[in-house]
């Protein structure tokens, strides 16, 4: 499986064990010039206080640099400095 199907299978478990009544934005894309695989989440609710997305985080991670040791993955809040402008994946929920 390559990284994009594997970062966008892991983006879509997470819409499902989001809670319902939780906004959740996701944009996934990839920056060529750095080669890194970035992932901007943004929320209405405090995140980092959430287990399930705590635990989900460090199991992308884990997983990522595990099956794909010669790539890279940056998981953040929206920030102007990505370069998201090679969307691959958005979901709003």
């Amino acid at each position: 499986m390559k990284p994009t199907e594997f970062i966008i299978n892991l983006l879509n478990y997470l819409k499902t064990i989001w809670p319902n009544d939780s906004k959740l934005h996701i944009v996934y894309a990839y920056d060529k010039t750095t080669n890194f695989h970035i992932i901007e989440i943004d929320t209405e609710t405090d995140k980092y206080r959430n287990k399930t997305y705590v635990d989900w985080n460090i199991y992308v991670y884990k997983q990522f640099t595990k099956l794909y040791p010669y790539e890279d993955i940056l998981i953040s809040e929206p920030d102007e400095c990505d370069d998201m402008s090679n969307v691959i994946y958005e979901l709003n929920k």
